[in-house]
């Protein structure tokens, strides 16, 4: 009976210390529109560490978009990760030259789906302003 109460135990502890992957997406996506409403094309939009603008944790290539023609950008990625959380902060720092950009702060919300691609921190149709420099 002690070694089955060991073997439970250890059996138990083992079990305690596994950790749990979710599947899920970060999707996050926008338009970057000029003076006058005017998409912009070319112009940079980062993932940044907060509302100073500052480069995400020194990753500038994985949290670096530039627009297209129509102003639009993307940031989509899927992996591995801890439980979900209602929400995760994300500040978008946009800039372009000749023209004074802005940090904006986007509460970017777990949604869950039907189907995989449906399912993770999505938040699409965010607008970023750039204006013209004095």
């Amino acid at each position: 009976m002690r070694r089955l109460a060991i073997g439970t135990l250890a059996g138990l502890s083992i079990f305690a210390c596994v950790q749990t992957d979710y599947l899920y997406r970060h999707e996050v996506r926008g338009r970057v529109l000029g003076p006058g409403g005017v998409p912009v094309s070319g112009a940079t939009v980062m993932r940044a560490v907060g509302e100073s603008g500052e480069q995400q944790y020194g990753l500038a290539d994985l949290y670096r978009r530039t627009t297209a023609e129509d102003g639009s950008f993307a940031f989509v990625y899927q992996g591995l990760g801890p439980e979900p959380e209602p929400a995760h902060v994300w500040f978008l720092s946009v800039y372009a030259e000749g023209m004074r950009g802005e940090v904006k702060k986007i509460e970017v919300r777990w949604r869950d789906g039907a189907q995989p691609e449906q399912m993770g921190y999505i938040e699409t149709g965010i607008e970023l302003r750039l204006e013209a420099e004095h």
